[in-house]
């Protein structure tokens, strides 16, 4: 693995992030005719919430755990909890209802062991958001030499505010993906052999996923957000495309919840193709850029030392 790796995983999220707020929410179809071609630079924010250049709450709350792995070396889910509590109260732009009801417990007093899992049962168990698998990036690449640290560290972080097995079980799978690809292992492969047989459903994702192109899924259903959907994405566009560019553009311009699913694919792709393939454009019009930069060296720096 290299540092470049590093630069490409955690500024590709942000740009996949920030090319994907364009089309949030929207239906495929209405794209074309809001914006009159396909989306493939960024976009003024249609609400005028964020500036033009600006990542979302997946970013922001990736860079809370980052920067909490940074300063402790390790997970510190009290430190986690009070980071996630002061973006919420100082910024807390487009953040997901689970996510939302997991912080505000916290706020309450509730201890983040527990918070996740009261805010789950709350929706009658129900509810397999993506808030926590949009935010996992930086845990494979601090533990890129634990893989038993790693795991842990996932599911920690995904319970405190997301507490489904499918939640945990994607955040798991998407570090083990990670895992792989820092190594230079085939990454369908390595999947099935730490994840698969787990669950049919998540192994008929892994399946799709390798057998199919973005274009195949519907992203703009009533199951966007779900955090299989957006896995499933994710691991489309490393398995079958050859470049960071084309997959991300073809996830924005599905719609649904675009901001999310470019977010994890673009940390993975970014990690196999690095901080080079992800357009200039894209990196010098980040807001934000330097210290994204600057996380990914430490990160780096602290996990190969």
């Amino acid at each position: 693995m290299d540092i470049d790796q590093y630069y490409g995983a955690i500024i590709g999220s942000a740009c996949g992030d920030t090319l994907g707020r364009a089309t949030e929410f929207m239906r495929k179809g209405d794209i074309l005719r809001f914006y009159g071609e396909q989306v493939t630079e960024y976009q003024p924010d249609r609400l005028s919430v964020f500036q033009y250049g600006e990542y979302t709450d997946d970013t922001y709350l990736m860079l809370c755990i980052a920067n909490s792995l940074i300063d402790n070396e390790c997970v510190n889910i009290y430190d986690l909890s009070n980071r996630f509590q002061h973006w919420l109260r100082t910024n807390g732009k487009d953040c997901g209802n689970m996510t939302y009801d997991a912080i505000s417990l916290m706020m309450e007093g509730f201890d983040p062991i527990d918070s996740g899992r009261h805010a789950w049962e709350k929706t009658g168990k129900e509810s397999a958001g993506n808030g926590g698998l949009m935010r996992n990036t930086s845990i494979p690449l601090f533990y890129a030499n634990n893989f038993e640290g790693m795991l842990e560290a996932s599911e920690f972080c995904c319970k405190i505010t997301h507490f489904d097995n499918r939640c945990i079980l994607s955040c798991l799978a998407h570090s083990i993906a990670m895992y792989a690809i820092l190594h230079g292992y085939k990454v369908f492969d390595y999947m099935w052999a730490h994840c698969g047989e787990r669950d049919d459903e998540f192994d008929d994702l892994l399946f799709e996923a390798r057998d199919c192109k973005i274009k195949d899924f519907s992203l703009d259903g009533y199951d966007m957000g779900y955090t299989y959907l957006s896995l499933k994405v994710a691991l489309c566009a490393v398995l079958n495309y050859d470049n960071f560019k084309d997959p991300i553009i073809e996830i924005v311009n599905q719609g649904g919840d675009a901001d999310t699913n470019a977010c994890i694919a673009g940390g993975l792709l970014g990690a196999k193709y690095g901080l080079k393939s992800i357009p200039k454009s894209w990196q010098d019009e980040l807001l934000g850029f330097s210290d994204l930069y600057n996380v990914a060296e430490k990160i780096y720096n602290i996990a190969n030392n």
